[in-house]
């Protein structure tokens, strides 16, 4: 009887740990799915803010309004989880590197070699940060 209680509590507990593990990598997980969903909304918002025109159009500006609400409530439970120096850079510079592409297709926006240099060393900064710049992660 003593064995099979031993036997019991190591399965338990090594249960709960996987348990915590689990959930740790799944709310981790969370954490960067709801970054991806504010880099949208960010997206979304800063091209609904070149159709506001300066916020003279209506539903352009309402929809300003909302899609960075919307980036800012998704960037808020990112943080929960995703180191804020990593998250705020992958937020800030991929939202940056998108909206680069979205304007050159979408609007036509030029843009020269030293524009390019600049989203190449956004990426390097991206990547260093989420491969060495916070430790534990």
């Amino acid at each position: 009887m003593h064995v099979k209680l031993l036997s019991y509590f190591k399965l338990s507990s090594t249960a709960k740990w996987l348990k915590i593990v689990f959930r740790k990598k799944v709310s981790t997980l969370a954490g960067y799915i709801y970054l991806g969903i504010a880099i949208i909304g960010e997206l979304l918002g800063t091209n609904l803010l070149k159709l506001s025109v300066g916020f003279t159009r209506l539903f352009p500006t309402l929809g300003t309004l909302l899609a960075y609400g919307f980036c800012f409530y998704f960037l808020s439970l990112s943080i929960k989880t995703v180191p804020l120096n990593l998250a705020y850079a992958s937020w800030a510079g991929l939202g940056l590197i998108f909206t680069t592409i979205i304007s050159i297709f979408l609007w036509r926006e030029p843009l020269n070699a030293i524009g390019i240099l600049g989203l190449g060393l956004i990426v390097v900064g991206v990547v260093l940060l989420d491969g060495f710049g916070t430790p534990g992660h």
